[in-house]
């Protein structure tokens, strides 16, 4: 509505604080972008449709695409876009290449440090799973119920987390 209004500014304000609440909703960074590109800002413009478009390709199983969009988000403005750090996490855990998509977690774990992302622990627990590191994976993981117990996909990570712990237990008793 501001930028139908021709105030820019609140345009930006209110977008930014939608980006806050929902780092991977493609459509804040198309709004984003509008919002950049009647700023005249062409290049920040084409770095939130680079997060639209990885988003997209991650939520459509293209996981090389979304690992490239994000990679390229991190090498143009690393700390203005956390979100491409776990973007990139998430594609490369499913690429299977877990050094790369571990990397990328704790990048968007330190990038976000004035505004943690919960989802973050999730992410880095489920890579650390894949990577038979299940007391830290089972840390993060309670990390992530603790921060967000009612979210969407809480009950789903109260049974990974509970299969993780158990394996943990083989683990350190040598099953």
């Amino acid at each position: 509505m501001y930028s139908r209004l021709g105030d820019l500014n609140q345009a930006y304000e209110a977008v930014n604080k939608a980006r806050a609440l929902d780092p991977l909703n493609p459509q804040v960074y198309r709004q984003l972008a509008t919002v950049f590109a009647q700023q005249s800002r062409e290049d920040d413009a084409d770095i939130a449709s680079l997060l639209d478009h990885a988003i997209t390709s991650l939520q459509e199983g293209k996981w090389q695409d979304a690992a490239d969009l994000a990679g390229r988000v991190m090498q143009i403005r690393p700390a203005d876009y956390p979100a491409a750090y776990i973007l990139n996490a998430m594609a490369n855990l499913r690429l299977g290449n877990l050094d790369r998509a571990e990397k990328s977690a704790r990048e968007a774990m330190r990038f976000d440090g004035g505004r943690p992302n919960p989802r973050n622990n999730y992410v880095l627990g489920m890579i650390l799973a894949q990577k038979r590191d299940f007391k830290a994976s089972a840390e993060l993981l309670n990390t992530y119920l603790t921060a967000a117990p009612d979210a969407p996909d809480a009950e789903t990570v109260r049974r990974q987390l509970s299969e993780i712990e158990r394996m943990a237990q083989n683990q350190s008793t040598g099953r």
